[in-house]
């Protein structure tokens, strides 16, 4: 006869005063308060990148991140998490020592690896990523509507903008002139800001129950402002990321059952935008993928120029196929070549990688990433059909890991994400996610063997 199942409760909450109730609502501890400073400098980078250097903006994350390591219990990731964290290091070290050594390019590994210790210390307790879900949704907001004004309040929009430094604002205010950046320099950084909120909204949905007024509300309005900065990349790998880990958990009739469900919507999409065609083209996404489709069936480069820069990234790999031209060095290549006269990044983080690290570094990367978002599947889908409290309660931050992940790896096509510190650090507080929840998985799984919960 099995024993009876011990609970499986998080640990008691200690410093409260004897005979009084502590403030659960608004008490967080001291791993999350930082895990939420972390994502905060995420969400706020380009605008430090004006305001302070990029080292101090490196210091504050440093901080950031040591704080969390030394508030929680110490422990470290199972194997092969730490020595793949390891191999990535000494590949980056080890590329960037062979190249021109930019200072830009050593804030971009710093800022890497600090954010990969968020991986390799993940914290015992999935409850301390709650309150990062709702920081990310509420800075996504502040770029939402930074946005929303640009676009459909310019007098409001520079009113707001005095309360910002002045030499932040004056840039914001030149871009604006040409695209509806909100509180960036870059429409491209609203719209990463606004897509990870999105993505933590969507992850606190469990089916029809849970999606209340206020979120569809917060849904409506973050769509919003993602649609009006135009970018056509972050929408479509948005899309495809939730669409994707819509499909992952089911099997069977159920996989068939939802892609007729997004059957029907395509169809109705497809009819509300022939009736509506000329009022949908009045916003910013909609009319420039229209003309995307147009340029392109008159034979037009739409890539924004990015084809030259991959065929550029391309030769390099030819010319140095094993190990590179040297991490950071590719933007040097493009001063005077393929038309262009300034700096740029291949807006294909795989094809960037091949060309400043080679086939070995390539590799290793490509290693990292299938094994996280390989075993951030496989537990997502093991937690969302188990029937065991424990492992359910997992499932919120698994699927935030796993739409991000997703939109990462598929925006890093067109996009510069491992490159930029933003997508850098929810890159890994993503991974991070994972790798607590493996951890509990493995105690938690063998705890129900032990006592006849699990065949």
């Amino acid at each position: 006869m099995s024993q009876p199942l011990p609970p499986f409760a998080p640990a008691p909450v200690t410093g409260a005063t004897p005979g009084r109730k502590p403030l659960k609502g608004w008490r967080i501890s001291r791993p999350a308060f930082f895990l939420c400073l972390v994502a905060s400098l995420s969400f706020v980078f380009h605008f430090f990148a004006l305001v302070l250097s990029p080292s101090i903006y490196g210091v504050a994350v440093a901080v950031a991140v040591a704080g969390y390591v030394v508030t929680k219990p110490l422990s470290v990731s199972r194997r092969p998490v730490l020595p793949l964290c390891i191999l990535l290091t000494a590949c980056m070290a080890v590329n960037f020592w062979r190249s021109t050594r930019l200072p830009g390019a050593l804030v971009d590994i710093l800022v890497l690896v600090v954010a990969m210790l968020l991986v390799v210390f993940p914290t015992a307790k999935p409850k301390d990523y709650r309150p990062l879900l709702v920081v990310i949704v509420v800075w996504g907001l502040f770029f939402a509507i930074g946005v929303l004004l640009d676009f459909g309040a310019p007098p409001l929009f520079n009113a707001s903008l005095s309360f910002f430094p002045w030499s932040f604002a004056s840039v914001v205010r030149n871009v604006s002139r040409r695209f509806a950046c909100g509180f960036s320099t870059n429409p491209g950084f609203s719209a990463g800001y606004i897509a990870c909120a999105i993505l933590a909204l969507v992850s606190t949905v469990r089916g029809r129950s849970s999606l209340s007024l206020p979120k569809i509300l917060l849904f409506a309005f973050l769509a919003a402002g993602m649609l009006c900065t135009a970018k056509r990349g972050h929408v479509l790998f948005l899309f495809m990321a939730i669409v994707i880990c819509y499909l992952l958990p089911m099997k069977g009739r159920q996989v068939v059952a939802r892609y007729w469900k997004l059957f029907l919507l395509a169809i109705l999409g497809v009819v509300l935008f022939i009736t509506f065609e000329d009022s949908l083209a009045n916003i910013p996404f909609v009319g420039r993928a229209i003309t995307t489709v147009t340029d392109y069936m008159e034979g037009v480069d739409v890539s924004s120029g990015r084809s030259k820069l991959w065929t550029q990234a391309i030769d390099l790999f030819h010319a140095h196929p094993w190990i590179g031209i040297g991490w950071g060095d590719y933007r040097l290549t493009l001063l005077g070549q393929k038309g262009f006269v300034s700096d740029h990044d291949a807006h294909d983080i795989y094809l960037q990688l091949l060309s400043e690290t080679g086939i070995t570094g390539l590799v290793l990367f490509a290693v990292f990433f299938v094994f996280f978002w390989g075993v951030t599947r496989k537990l997502y889908r093991l937690c969302l059909a188990s029937p065991d409290p424990a492992l359910r309660s997992l499932v919120p931050p698994l699927h935030f890991s796993i739409l991000y992940q997703t939109f990462f790896l598929l925006y890093g096509i067109t996009g510069n994400v491992i490159y930029d510190q933003h997508y850098q650090i929810m890159y890994m507080l993503a991974c991070g996610m994972t790798a607590t929840c493996r951890e509990i998985c493995i105690r938690r799984t063998a705890e129900l063997r032990r006592h006849g919960g699990l065949p």
